[in-house]
This record gives C-alpha cells, sequence and structure tokens, in this order.
C-alpha cells in the first residue's frame, strides 16, 4: 500500500507541532516530522513500516520524518494520544545534520525506566508550555524541544541517512 503524504501546518510555531488526538483507524501515512506520541487511552495497533505492534496507555512511539505508519485502534473506543511533531528542518542552521538524521524508534521500549519516564515528562512539559499564550512559553517550547532531541539522540541508536527523503523540496 502507498502511503499518503500528509500535509502538516505549523500555525502556533514554526517546525513543531503538538496535539492531543483521538484516533480509531488512521490510514498509513508519512510526514517530514520526527513524530513522538505518548498513549494517554486506549490501545491499538502500530505498524511503522514493517513492524507492527500493540500500543496501550503509557506507551512511547517515535516515528522518523518520511516512515509510513498507522493506527488502528483494537476497541470501539478511539485511542487517545499526546503527539509533538518537530520537523526534520528544526534546528537545521545549528545542528546541520538533524535533517539526515534517522532514529531506531524500536528501542524506547528498552531504555532504563528514569529514561523512558524522562523522556515522557519531557513531552508534557513542552506541551504545557505549547498552549500556553505567553511569548515566553513559546521560548521554552522552543528550548524542552531542543532538549529532547537531544535526549533522543543521547538515548537511542541513531544513523545519518544522506538523502532520506529525495522528494523533499
Amino acid at each position: 500500500m502507498d502511503a499518503v503524504h500528509e500535509m502538516i501546518r505549523y500555525d502556533h510555531m514554526r517546525h513543531i507541532n503538538i496535539y492531543i488526538s483521538k484516533v480509531r483507524f488512521l490510514k498509513e501515512h508519512i510526514h517530514g516530522s520526527f513524530e513522538l506520541s505518548f498513549v494517554l487511552e486506549g490501545s491499538a495497533q502500530f505498524s511503522q513500516g514493517e513492524k507492527v505492534r500493540t500500543i496501550c496507555p503509557g506507551d512511547l512511539i517515535l516515528t522518523n520524518p518520511y516512515e509510513p505508519h498507522s493506527y488502528v485502534a483494537q476497541q470501539e473506543a478511539p485511542i487517545i494520544l499526546l503527539t509533538i511533531q518537530i520537523h526534520k528542518l528544526f534546528l537545521r542552521r545549528y545542528v546541520d545534520c538533524v535533517p539526515k538524521l534517522v532514529f531506531d524508534g524500536s528501542r524506547l521500549e528498552a531504555l532504563p525506566a528514569e529514561e523512558y519516564h524522562s523522556l515522557a515528562r519531557l513531552i508534557f512539559q513542552t506541551a504545557l508550555a505549547y498552549f500556553e499564550s505567553e511569548l515566553s512559553k513559546q521560548f521554552d517550547v522552543l528550548g524542552y524541544a531542543t532538549i529532547l532531541m537531544g535526549k533522543l539522540v543521547s538515548s537511542l541508536e541513531w544513523k545519518l541517512e544522506e538523502n532520506p527523503d529525495s522528494s523533499e523540496k
């Protein structure tokens, strides 16, 4: 099946999008953002490339830019996700390899509990700041997103791909 290219609008902040969603079914799609989701409620089958796994409350899911992924809730009730999307061009002026960065997201479950919970707390801190309207909170979001990317680089296996997506304009 061909993945649908999801176009993400960054209305609130450039290169960062945070939202809570209720999902019963989300067909396979791709986008130019790193996507880190925290499962708040429900369970679903999550497909990521060739891998399929069951996700439930407390799980973290990391998807790389242009990595096909989909969700199918396991019950009538939807799965509820808190999601942070950080565009691959975020911080490119300061860390030029970020657009080429690819994480092994399947390793999140293998992280020591303290690192895993630290990532989860950082996701919530980032989301709380994002939904505040004060200008100072937008600076907090930039700081938290930078720390989040740093924690992912220091905690997970990663590689640099020379041309992760040849269709990027």
